[in-house]
C-alpha cells in the first residue's frame, strides 16, 4: 500500500506530462482556414505570407478568420484587369499588400 501511494504522484505526473500544449489552435491552422473562407467567399487564394503579415499587425478590424477573409474579398472585389492595373495602388488590408491569385 505504502508504494502505491508513493507511486501514485509520479504517475499523476507522468500522465499529465502529456498535456503542455494549450489545446487552441497553432497559426498555420488559422492561416488554412483563412486561405479556405476567402476561396469560398470570393474565390481569390492570398498567399500564406500575406495572410500571416495581416494577422501579425494587429488590426482588431481582422481579428477573426471570417473577418480577414471578408477584408481580403473586399480589397480584391474591385480588381481592374491586370493591363488596366499598371501605376494603379495594389490592393491592401491593413497596410499589407495582398498577393495571390483567383481561382475559380
Amino acid at each position: 500500500m505504502r508504494k502505491i501511494l508513493l507511486a501514485a504522484p509520479l504517475v499523476a505526473a507522468f500522465m499529465l506530462s502529456g498535456c503542455a500544449t494549450t489545446g487552441g489552435t497553432s497559426n498555420t491552422d488559422v492561416i488554412k482556414q483563412i486561405r479556405e473562407a476567402a476561396v469560398a467567399a470570393c474565390g481569390f487564394l492570398p498567399t500564406i505570407n500575406t495572410v500571416a503579415q495581416i494577422l501579425a499587425s494587429g488590426n482588431p478590424i481582422v481579428a477573426t478568420a471570417s473577418g480577414v477573409a471578408a477584408a481580403i474579398c473586399a480589397a480584391v472585389a474591385n480588381l481592374p484587369p491586370a493591363a488596366a492595373r499598371r501605376g494603379a495602388a495594389p490592393p491592401t488590408v491593413a497596410g499589407v499588400v495582398i498577393h495571390g491569385r483567383f481561382i475559380r
